[in-house]
C-alpha cells in the first residue's frame, strides 16, 4: 500500500475466509501496528484515510462511526488527524481535523481530511473539509488548513477557496492553493 526505505504500510488478506487487516511496521521494529481488520465484511472499527509515511512516522485521519456499516446506519462522530512513531507505537499527535463556531454537538472534527503531509520529526499539516457531518447546516464547503510542529497547533488558513489536496510539503515549508494563489508556512 505504501512504503519509505524506514517503514510500510501493508494490507494482508484472506479471500477464503473474508478477511483482511491493515498494518504499518517500522523496519527498526517488527511488530506491527494494526490500523484495522475485518472479517466477513463486517468492519464496525474506524476508518483510516490519508496514510502518509516520513521515516519511521506515519500521519494518517482516523474516523469513527456510531451505529453499523453491515446496517446501512453509519454516522460520523469523530475525525481525527494521528501522527504516530512505528518504532514504538506511540502516539505523538492526536487533534480534531477542523473546528467551527459554534462547534456541533456530539462530533469531533467536523469533515475528513483532504490531504495530509508529515515530516520525520512528527510535525504535521493538513487541508479538512469544515462541517461535513449529519449536524451540519448545508452552507457552502469551507476548507481549514492546520499544522502541528514544535510552535503549538495552528489554523493556517479557513475558505472556500482553498484547493482540496493541494497539500505539499518541501523540505521545511507547507504548500496549498487559496483562491488560485499558492500559500506557504514553515513547518517546525
Amino acid at each position: 500500500m505504501l512504503a519509505d526505505r524506514a517503514a510500510v504500510v501493508f494490507q494482508l488478506e484472506n479471500s477464503a475466509i473474508d478477511f483482511f487487516m491493515e498494518a504499518a511496521c517500522s523496519h527498526a521494529n517488527a511488530k506491527p501496528f494494526v490500523l484495522s481488520e475485518c472479517d466477513n465484511l463486517d468492519c464496525e472499527g474506524p476508518g483510516f484515510e490519508g496514510l502518509t509515511l516520513a521515516g519511521n512516522i506515519l500521519a494518517y485521519e482516523r474516523s469513527d462511526y456510531s451505529g453499523s456499516f453491515k446496517y446501512m446506519n453509519a454516522v460520523p462522530v469523530s475525525w481525527t488527524i494521528q501522527v504516530r512513531d512505528l518504532r514504538t507505537h506511540r502516539l505523538i499527535h492526536s487533534s480534531p481535523t477542523s473546528t467551527s463556531e459554534p462547534p456541533p454537538s456530539k462530533v469531533i472534527g467536523n469533515g475528513p481530511a483532504e490531504g495530509i503531509v508529515v515530516k520525520s520529526n512528527g510535525s504535521v499539516a493538513w487541508i479538512a473539509v469544515d462541517g461535513v457531518h449529519p449536524y451540519a447546516p448545508t452552507l457552502p464547503t469551507t476548507y481549514q488548513v492546520w499544522k502541528i510542529d514544535r510552535t503549538g497547533q495552528h489554523l493556517l488558513a479557513m475558505s472556500p477557496q482553498i484547493v482540496p489536496n493541494s497539500i505539499a510539503l518541501a523540505g521545511g515549508t507547507v504548500y496549498w492553493t487559496n483562491g488560485g494563489a499558492a500559500e506557504t508556512v514553515p513547518l517546525d
